[in-house]
């Protein structure tokens, strides 16, 4: 959406000098799509505004995922926090949370909203980081669990 905003822009303000950017638009994207098998290769680019919102709206039904949705939508319902990348789904978190591969999602009745919850999770940074947390943790009634970089590199601070 942001190529096309961006190419329609130019045409707009200097028709001669970008005239042949549309062709080279669609041109780029069939030559992507040659080798690509999805859905949406036939769908080509168009500078025109209400075709562009078309196609726009055509790629993004391609991309909806109902499931997604009904599981992100189950999860705010219960205050559970998720994170979601290009491979995976994560509802609740850190020992309260489970993961699911974004290929094979549940559907939201087969989740096990009872073993999920969330953690109060606080970042610190910079000198007497755990000193911080835990006095932020202690504060809210809560037990501080840290990580320490210095851990994680293999050496510690003297």
């Amino acid at each position: 959406m942001n190529e096309w905003a961006l190419c329609a822009a130019l045409i707009e303000h200097d028709p001669v000098r970008w005239s042949g950017l549309g062709e080279a638009l669609i041109a780029q994207a069939l030559q992507a799509s040659e080798n690509a098998d999805n859905p949406a290769a036939d769908l080509r680019p168009a500078i025109e505004e209400s075709a562009a919102f078309a196609r726009f709206e055509r790629l993004s039904s391609l991309e909806s995922q109902p499931k997604l949705r009904a599981l992100l939508d189950a999860a705010a319902a219960r205050g559970l926090p998720h994170v979601v990348d290009e491979s995976e789904l994560t509802l609740g978190a850190g020992v309260g949370g489970a993961n699911f591969s974004m290929t094979a999602l549940p559907d939201a009745a087969e989740v096990r909203w009872e073993e999920l919850r969330d953690i109060p999770t606080a970042m610190s940074r910079g000198q007497r980081e755990t000193t911080t947390v835990r006095l932020l943790a202690a504060a809210h009634g809560h037990v501080a669990g840290t990580q320490d970089t210095t851990a994680r590199t293999g050496y510690s601070r003297r």
